[in-house]
C-alpha cells in the first residue's frame, strides 16, 4: 500500500495509526485520559497515560453501534406492539 502511494501517487509520507489516538493528540487533550472508540461492531476503550496509550490495558468490547440500534428497535416494537409493522430499524436510530 505504501510502495503504491510514494510511487504512483508522489505522496511524500504517511502515517499509520489508531485513529482516537490521532485525534486525542491533535485535540491537545489532558495527559491522562481515556478513549472510548464505538464503531459498528465493537467498542474500543483504550486508557491513556502520560500522554501515551497503554496497549496492555486497553479493551475491545463487542458491543458497537449495530447492535445498540437493533436492541432500541426490539424494545420499541414490545413497547408499542400495536405498531410492530411501523417500527422500522431505520426508525429506531
Amino acid at each position: 500500500m505504501a510502495e503504491l502511494l510514494f510511487e504512483c501517487y508522489n505522496i511524500p509520507s504517511i502515517a499509520y495509526g489508531v485513529d482516537c489516538l490521532f485525534s486525542y493528540q491533535h485535540n491537545d487533550c489532558p495527559d491522562d485520559g481515556l478513549i472510548v472508540s464505538l464503531g459498528y461492531h465493537t467498542t474500543h476503550i483504550i486508557p491513556v497515560l502520560n500522554g501515551k496509550a497503554d496497549p496492555v490495558h486497553a479493551r475491545r468490547i463487542n458491543v458497537g453501534g449495530f447492535h445498540i440500534v437493533s436492541y432500541m428497535h426490539r424494545l420499541l416494537q414490545l413497547k408499542y406492539p400495536v405498531h410492530v409493522n411501523a417500527i422500522t430499524p431505520s426508525r429506531a436510530e
